[in-house]
C-alpha cells in the first residue's frame, strides 16, 4: 500500500514533468550548507518558499507564470531534496531557515526581494 506522503511526492514529480520543467538546479553553499535552486525570468527578484513537504520544484506551474514578470528563484530549504546537509545540531527552527534565506539573498546579490510562500496546515 502506498502511503499518502509518497503518493503526494509522486504526484508532484509528475506535475513537474508535465509542466516541462527540465531546468537543472544550481547548487550554492551558504552558511556551510548546500542549497539547490532554479532561476527563471527577468525583472524584480521573487523567491518562492516551499512548505515542509516540498522542494525547489514545488511551484511548477506558478514558476512559469510568475517568471513572465519577475526574476523567480525557487530553492530547496536546508534539509530538503536534493540538498545533502547532515543534521549537525539538535536545534533547528524557523530562525535557522530565515538566516539561510538571508544568506542566499546576499550571496546572489539580490538586494530587496519579493517572497511568496506556502505552508502545510491541517484543516
Amino acid at each position: 500500500m502506498i502511503r499518502l506522503p509518497l503518493l503526494l511526492l509522486l504526484a508532484g514529480l509528475l506535475c513537474a514533468q508535465a509542466a516541462g520543467q527540465s531546468v537543472q538546479p544550481t547548487k550554492i553553499r551558504v552558511r556551510d550548507v548546500e542549497l539547490h535552486y532554479i532561476e527563471q525570468g527577468q525583472g524584480e527578484p521573487l523567491i518562492l518558499l516551499h512548505g515542509g513537504q516540498g522542494y525547489y520544484r514545488s511551484f511548477g506551474p506558478q514558476l512559469k507564470v510568475l517568471s513572465q514578470q519577475f526574476r523567480v528563484f525557487s530553492y530547496s530549504r536546508r534539509y530538503h531534496y536534493p540538498n545533502n546537509n547532515p543534521l549537525t545540531t539538535n536545534y533547528h527552527s524557523a530562525y535557522t531557515e530565515a538566516d539561510d534565506l538571508a544568506a542566499l539573498i546576499r550571496k546572489l546579490g539580490l538586494g530587496r526581494v519579493h517572497l511568496v510562500g506556502t505552508a502545510n496546515h491541517r484543516p
